[in-house]
């Protein structure tokens, strides 16, 4: 259903301020019903992410937030961290950006041990760690962890979010081991509390399984990535996000111990899966893209594995800018190999 502009706009003048208040907690209520079963990784879901955004930055710009209740507003902030945290799965980070200009103003609003403030600066620092370079994000993320575990406990989903992403910005910052151990403790809390099989559960899962094998320890990235996929049997589809990332790691892991026979054309599989389903630019995508040249560099190939990386390079840093890690990492990565070339 859909409504023409300018009654919407003429509703929205005439009504009165109770009646823009009720509607407000209508719209959230709905929204925070409507996203419940939604999964942030599913391609085929993003465009209800995407269309989502100007409704929600309409509520955000409400007049006198505080007229909402905390109950609303506190709400309203989380389902904008989920829309922001969809869209970031989607690669498309500056439709994150839209809200976080609406969202910046809660934090001078409220008191700094208010949930509303906390989680704004939640959605302000995730969105920049996800869309840009994050080094600097490692003091908020831990202000935001702080606060979390004093009002909220060390086992609530908001605490455990902020951990799983301090643990992202330790590894940007080149702290991977401490990284890996903040990955370690969000599983073991969020099996506690969520379960083995939730989706946050396993997102920490893959992302641990990926810093291991980075920092070179395939042992236990190796058994990590077993856990994972006893986990996932009967749970996600062949073309799943979830199912092709758990092959490109276990990929990666080969690579890196010198398996390198038919790697190829599983890559290239798993390549033509991900472009199909999430498309060329999408991060994912990006990094196997990588794994294809890295491939290329440890079978001597050395060319191929340089022309694959600069075009990488001149795509992507059109879309993430400069100061990106990938594009950080892609241009190192180039360097290293130009030298041997």
């Amino acid at each position: 259903m859909t409504v023409h502009p300018l009654v919407a706009e003429g509703q929205r003048l005439t009504n009165s301020e109770s009646e823009v208040d009720n509607s407000v907690r209508t719209l959230v209520k709905c929204i925070s019903s409507g996203i419940t079963e939604l999964d942030r990784r599913l391609p085929s879901e993003w465009p209800v992410w995407r269309m989502l955004v100007p409704h929600v930055a309409l509520a955000l710009d409400h007049p006198d937030p505080e007229s909402l209740g905390e109950e609303t507003l506190n709400e309203l902030m989380h389902i904008a961290a989920r829309i922001i945290s969809a869209l970031a799965i989607a690669s498309e980070h500056p439709k994150g950006e839209e809200l976080v200009r609406h969202i910046r103003r809660y934090v001078a609003m409220f008191p700094e041990r208010h949930v509303v403030s906390i989680t704004a600066r939640y959605c302000i620092v995730y969105a920049k760690r996800t869309g840009s370079s994050s080094k600097e994000g490692e003091l908020e993320f831990r202000s935001i962890l702080n606060l979390q575990r004093d009002l909220l406990g060390d086992d609530h989903p908001d605490t455990l979010h902020t951990r799983h992403n301090l643990a992202h910005t330790l590894a940007a910052n080149g702290r991977i081991d401490e990284a890996i151990a903040e990955f370690a403790e969000t599983i073991s809390r969020r099996e506690r509390t969520h379960g083995p099989v939730d989706d946050n559960t396993i997102g920490s899962r893959l992302a641990l399984v990926h810093y291991l094998t980075r920092s070179g320890r395939v042992a236990e990235a190796s058994r990590e990535q077993e856990k994972t996929l006893r986990l996932m049997q009967g749970n996600w589809s062949d073309d799943h996000p979830v199912s092709l990332a758990v092959r490109k790691n276990l990929a990666k892991m080969e690579i890196l111990e010198g398996r390198t026979g038919g790697l190829d054309a599983e890559l290239q599989d798993i390549l033509l899966r991900q472009r199909r389903v999430l498309g060329p630019d999408h991060l994912d995508t990006v990094d196997t893209v990588q794994s294809i040249a890295e491939l290329h560099e440890v079978e001597g190939y050395l060319g191929q594995a340089l022309l694959e990386l600069q075009g990488l390079l001149v795509r992507q840093t059109s879309r993430l800018g400069d100061s990106h890690p990938i594009i950080v990492d892609i241009r190192r990565r180039i360097d290293v190999i130009a030298e041997r070339v």
